[in-house]
């Protein structure tokens, strides 16, 4: 005679539940080999008046853009005067920066700090850095020649 024990149908799928349970969740557990991710940082590239310095060597700037882990590139203004520059020619210093941009990455890219002492000489220009993210400060309509420095020889 022949004894066979009888395994209620509950029990009989339990057991494969909790052991797919157990395996989902060992296999969210790190291998202490595994390198770590760096968190993503900010690329700043700080300019000011006849001041680009910070984007030399210029790759050094366009690789930011291909990094993992940076997150944005700012142009920063160092916040010293413009000398009542004019936002025409601003802009044209950092557009040539905004053009080195890989156009896939660009919405990585920002503006950031006070453009000070500059003269509005072009409303769209001014408006195209403040949407960028630059604020001004002490911004004229009329540039104030005296900040200029001259080059001139004293006869």
């Amino acid at each position: 005679m022949r004894l066979t024990k009888k395994v209620p149908y509950k029990l009989k799928t339990l057991i494969p539940a909790l052991g797919l349970a157990g395996a989902s969740m060992l296999s969210g557990c790190k291998d202490k080999n595994e390198p770590e991710l760096n968190p993503q940082h900010d690329a700043v590239f700080v300019f000011g008046y006849g001041n680009f310095s910070s984007f030399e060597p210029a790759h050094r700037y366009v690789l930011a853009f291909d990094s993992a882990e940076v997150k944005n590139v700012i142009l920063q203004s160092d916040g010293e005067t413009w000398k009542h520059l004019g936002i025409k020619e601003i802009y044209k210093q950092i557009n040539l920066f905004i053009k080195m941009a890989p156009e896939n990455k660009k919405y990585k890219l920002k503006g950031r700090g006070i453009l000070l002492d500059v003269y509005i000489n072009s409303v769209t220009d001014s408006t195209t850095l403040a949407n960028f993210g630059f604020e001004f400060k002490n911004a004229v309509n009329k540039p104030d020649y005296s900040l200029w420095e001259s080059n001139q020889k004293q006869r």
